[in-house]
């Protein structure tokens, strides 16, 4: 296969061949002479996935950009939607094809959303059956964000021919770390959103093919609808509280697999997938064809005019056969303290490029003290100190503009920067602990303290800490890092804590980019992982009830720590911006006085 073309010649293999339903209707779409195709693509099982079919123009050959999810593919392209993804795909001249995943709107078969090896096969036969029409040049590419976005990754692990690049928005891939139980930790609020979501939006989307007389739509949806409750995540989850076998057929299970090149987007505060997903560019897929976006902000804002422009860029280099230079582009693009507001779109404060991951997240380490203190020294021990909060209570990144309840959290800060420090990546919050329960959850969450009076959000971390033990370090995933630990999360390595002994446990930050400025400061705040959490989205944590008191240790005995990815020598390239403007990151005003003295970041 040629990367720096993506074209591939249409070899459709027999046990894949495909038969388009002959009831597909033809109907003019729009004034521009698009035209709008609905139907049923036969899978080999013989399941039935409904299409909905956009084409430039009614005569040609054109190369197809695919939206495969759970939700209104099938039903609603959005083709039409001038300035969404499908609509500048339309008008770059892509055919836009939407259909839906099985057990969906008014496809056949179930849906069950953990298993890769039945979606994803099922939307491989769909890429199959695009290329080999006649309106189709047999060039595919793929698009869209969230199920949309992690089904591609799904499909494209089955390579199917004439699939030519993928471009994956607000992806997770490790259902059980990136979503249902971060830290180990169960996400119940997510949970029951999404699976009272899953029935409205199905219900939603096969309605008005059944009003309009689709009878096989009818037949469909009524026979998934009885037959998909067994497979709901929302329901399993309860079921398997640690990362078992029910887990195992996510999409990670088969992301080596991906040949395809990937151009994705992650946002840092996102409430329903997570940024873990931004460790799969380096650690995973193959540097050399993987281009990422990372910016702040919640779920869906990378739908926004400059990451929409570099995914229609890309698929057509890929797909279309564009040479429009896209193999020249920096590898890894950083959207820094994007703004948004209801009142107008996304604008990024200053854009960071770069060719390589080895230019980004040296790790440095920060090491917790007494009183407080946050230090690029290890403690002494006239600095050493232990400090106790008492829980669960509320966490406070859900609920970051109240003020915390008394005794609820401990805190670590530096004294201010003398320079600018650009943090990058996932970290790693290293803790000497114990407590009075034999487990407890607790929340991590980095903040800046700037000096205007406020602090504010960055980022946060879970963790159960019974499930601490980590996987073995290594290059790779699933392994542990100096950023990034990795929890087994398994019943075999659940661990209780004996009252008052202390324990080691590393919590993740998860992936983030934030320059701390000159004159601000870093802080560490550890608390109960219980409630609303994460300053976007839906996600909420159900902790365990039993009350406890943790106690966090600094010494040289003992040494707690923050290690954390630095890019070295980046800057800030505009003033200190008002907090209210930057998504995702809200302020409230600083309550605990920052150490006195200064604090140079090595490296910064």
């Amino acid at each position: 296969m040629d990367f720096m073309t993506g074209r591939q010649r249409l070899r459709l293999a027999p046990a894949l061949m495909l038969v388009a339903s002959l009831s597909a209707s033809l109907t003019s779409c729009n004034a521009n002479s698009a035209v709008n195709r609905t139907g049923y693509i036969t899978t080999s099982g013989g399941i039935k996935l409904a299409y909905d079919l956009t084409l430039p123009a009614a005569s040609g050959r054109f190369p197809v950009a695919v939206e495969y999810n759970d939700y209104t593919a099938g039903a609603d392209n959005s083709a039409e939607v001038a300035g969404s993804d499908a609509g500048r795909l339309l008008a770059a001249g892509f055919a836009v094809l939407g259909v839906n995943m099985p057990g969906s709107g008014c496809s056949g078969g179930v849906n069950n959303v953990t298993d890769v090896n039945e979606w994803g096969r099922a939307g491989a036969q769909a890429v199959e059956w695009a290329a080999a029409q006649k309106w189709s040049t047999g060039h595919v590419g793929m698009f869209g964000s969230s199920q949309t976005g992690i089904s591609q990754l799904g499909v494209a692990s089955f390579r199917p021919q004439g699939l030519d690049a993928i471009t994956p928005f607000h992806i997770a891939t490790d259902y059980y770390r990136d979503v249902v139980y971060p830290g180990g930790v169960f996400n119940s609020r997510f949970m029951n959103f999404y699976a009272k979501y899953r029935v409205t939006i199905d219900k939603q989307t096969a309605e008005p093919a059944i009003k309009s007389g689709d009878q096989q739509c009818l037949k469909d949806f009524r026979a998934h609808v009885r037959a998909n409750p067994p497979y709901s995540i929302a329901r399993n989850s309860l079921a398997n509280p640690f990362d078992d076998g029910y887990w195992q057929t996510a999409p990670r299970s088969r992301l080596n697999r991906i040949e395809v090149p990937i151009l994705g987007c992650q946002s840092w505060q996102d409430g329903v997938v997570s940024s873990r997903a931004t460790e799969l560019y380096y650690d995973t897929f193959s540097a050399r064809r993987t281009w990422f976006i990372g910016t702040n902000g919640p779920h869906g804002i990378c739908e926004f005019k400059q990451p929409l422009t570099m995914m229609v860029n890309f698929l057509r280099h890929y797909v279309a056969g564009a040479d429009d230079g896209w193999p020249r582009t920096p590898h890894i693009t950083i959207l820094h303290e994007l703004t948004s507001t209801n009142t107008s779109p996304p604008v990024p404060g200053w854009v960071s490029t770069y060719n390589s991951w080895s230019q980004l997240m040296k790790p440095v380490t920060l090491y917790l003290g007494g009183h407080g203190s946050l230090t690029a020294s290890p403690v002494t021990g006239v600095a050493a100190g232990q400090s106790s909060f008492s829980g669960p209570a509320p966490s406070q990144s859900g609920r970051w503009t109240k003020a915390p309840s008394p005794d609820t959290s401990v805190s670590y800060t530096t004294p201010p920067l003398t320079r600018d420090a650009d943090f990058f990546g996932p970290g790693s919050v290293n803790l000497w602990l114990s407590s009075t329960a034999a487990d407890s959850d607790v929340e991590v969450i980095i903040s800046e303290v700037r000096p205007d009076g406020t602090e504010q959000f960055v980022q946060a971390g879970w963790l159960n800490l019974a499930e601490r033990m980590l996987a073995p370090a290594g290059g790779g995933s699933p392994r542990s890092s100096v950023l990034r630990p990795f929890q087994l999360h398994s019943a075999a390595s659940y661990q209780p804590l004996r009252s008052g002994q202390p324990v080691y446990a590393r919590v993740e930050l998860f992936p983030f980019e934030h320059v701390f400025r000159k004159g601000s400061s870093i802080r560490i705040t550890i608390d109960s992982a219980d409630g609303n959490v994460e300053t976007t989205g839906y996600w909420g944590l159900t902790s365990l009830p039993a009350p406890f008191t943790d106690t966090v240790y600094a010494s040289p005995v003992r040494p707690s720590q923050v290690v954390l990815g630095l890019i070295p020598g980046a800057t800030a390239q505009r003033p200190l911006p008002s907090c209210a403007d930057i998504a995702g990151e809200p302020c409230r005003p600083n309550a605990i006085p920052v150490p006195h003295g200064s604090l140079t970041i090595p490296g910064s």
